[in-house]
């Protein structure tokens, strides 16, 4: 059995700052009062972000964007075991722009999202993995120790 509290942690929020820094330039640019807005609700209504609605307007229609918007978590077992309440959720990492996830080993386009299952205890993230088997494995370790 594998001991819960040795498990390596993996910070996505962490890997995908530090590989920003490393990967790309910002730019930081000044408008009127109120185009921020107006440029948000454009891209908003064209299913974009800012960032990737002002490349579009820049590059040209057939840019490539930075990212995709990131599809919803989604729920995939939830389960009461001895009074703690587990879920098994997939959630997503985004790829950087020009890069392939080499965790997943899951084949995404440049600058999109590949997906990872998370297990939740109690509404706390307990441990993170990249497959939903491996997920589904320790809930079972759980269910089945004594």
């Amino acid at each position: 059995m594998r001991a819960m509290g040795n498990e390596k942690s993996y910070d996505k929020v962490k890997y995908n700052n530090e590989y920003n820094k490393e990967k790309y330039d910002k730019i930081l640019i000044a408008v009127r009062k109120g185009k921020k807005a107006e440029w948000t609700a454009k891209a908003k209504a064209e299913g974009l972000s800012l960032t990737a609605y002002i490349i579009k307007k820049v590059e040209g229609e057939n840019a490539m964007y930075p990212y995709e918007p990131m599809p919803a978590s989604e729920l995939i077992r939830a389960e009461t075991i001895r009074g703690n309440e587990y879920k098994v959720v997939k959630t997503y990492v985004m790829v950087p722009y020009g890069e392939h996830h080499d965790k997943t080993g899951a084949i995404v386009k440049d600058g999109g999202p590949a997906p990872m299952y998370e297990v939740f205890k109690n509404g706390q993230r307990f441990i993170t993995r990249y497959t939903e088997a491996e997920c589904m494995a320790i809930i079972e370790e759980i269910r089945n120790a004594k």
